[in-house]
């Protein structure tokens, strides 16, 4: 049943009561800036496009005189304007937002133009994989944006920095997805003691050697949990299966598994270091976690971490893993 609003272009005299598919929520780009760094390339034109696009519509639709237009907006996911001056007032909104935006953006000059964004926002999106097609649409006198659309591409070109190997955006993205795998631990019947979960990003030392940090860690009764995470982002080269993309996330993976492996192994055969003392566990679970299950061309290549958990497995996995009835501890 769609969620029901009252309306805010009537009188409370004549309240009506509006059944909605699309409820507006606000989204913060500043908290997005914050997340890269303010690097200066840390976007790409189609996403600034998208969000400039995005505020328009806002303003399109809470202008008085559109009366229509809200209710439009929650029941059908889109606004609609004038064709004749949408470049113009277009125009006239980016301007409005030339100052806020350029300083999250790092613009050092406003290149950017409402002709450009329609004609770069009118080839948007991807056949393969299959994604949403452009938020503008346009008939003989009006014009169609979106939010929708505008939603779900905004989401697939916020993969910045995607190629980079190191940095710091790849310590962001790896910071945030070692704190989430600890979170759903966390919550689970795996949760570490106190003075467990402080050995989490510890790096580890043998005879004053380091040999490893642990990016998540849970223990179950006699059984230590250690993660190792890679947080791989899921390209659209990847969801295309293109040749390369999918062999290096394979590749790694496994080289991945086989360094995890021999550590946990060595930590499992010494439990008592410089700076730890596992030796309370008699059984180690090593486990590399990415944020979506990698294609393997040979997946017995690679063993199971435990009993219904593989070596290496996307985060769904270890969440299920962590609160399946087959592990005693998760009942």
């Amino acid at each position: 049943m769609p969620a029901s609003r009252d309306s805010p272009d009537v009188e409370a005299t004549n309240a009506l009561q509006l059944f909605a598919r699309w409820l507006p929520v606000e989204l913060s780009i500043e908290r997005v800036a914050e997340l890269y760094g303010r690097q200066s390339d840390w976007w790409r034109p189609e996403y600034l496009y998208l969000v400039l696009l995005m505020r328009f519509a806002r303003r399109l639709a809470m202008q008085e005189k559109t009366d229509g237009f809200f209710p439009t907006l929650l029941r059908t996911g889109y606004v609609v304007g004038p064709r004749k001056s949408f470049e113009k007032t277009f125009s006239l909104s980016i301007e409005a937002d030339r100052e806020t935006l350029g300083t999250l953006f790092n613009l050092e000059e406003w290149r950017l133009n409402a002709a450009e964004g329609i004609s770069l926002l009118g080839n948007i999106g991807s056949t393969w994989p299959t994604s949403t097609g452009t938020p503008l649409r346009f008939s003989t006198d009006s014009v169609y944006v979106d939010l929708e659309s505008c939603l779900v591409l905004l989401d697939l070109y916020s993969d910045f920095g995607q190629e980079q190997r190191d940095g710091p955006i790849v310590n962001v993205r790896a910071r945030h997805f070692e704190e989430t795998i600890q979170s759903i631990i966390d919550i689970s019947p795996w949760a570490p003691t106190k003075s467990l979960a402080e050995m989490r990003g510890r790096t580890l030392r043998h005879s004053r050697i380091s040999i490893t940090d642990i990016d998540a860690i849970g223990e179950s009764s006699d059984t230590l949990l250690l993660v190792s995470a890679k947080s791989h982002p899921f390209t659209w080269e990847y969801a295309r299966g293109g040749y390369g993309a999918v062999r290096n996330i394979e590749t790694n993976t496994k080289k991945a598994v086989a360094e995890w492996t021999d550590l946990v192994g060595r930590i499992s055969a010494r439990p008592r270091g410089d700076n730890f003392d596992f030796s309370a566990y008699s059984k180690f679970v090593g486990v590399v976690v990415l944020p979506f299950a990698p294609y393997l061309s040979n997946p017995a290549e690679i063993a199971d971490a435990a009993r219904g958990l593989p070596a290496a497995c996307s985060l769904a996995e270890l969440e299920y893993w962590l609160l399946s009835p087959q592990n005693p501890e998760s009942n």
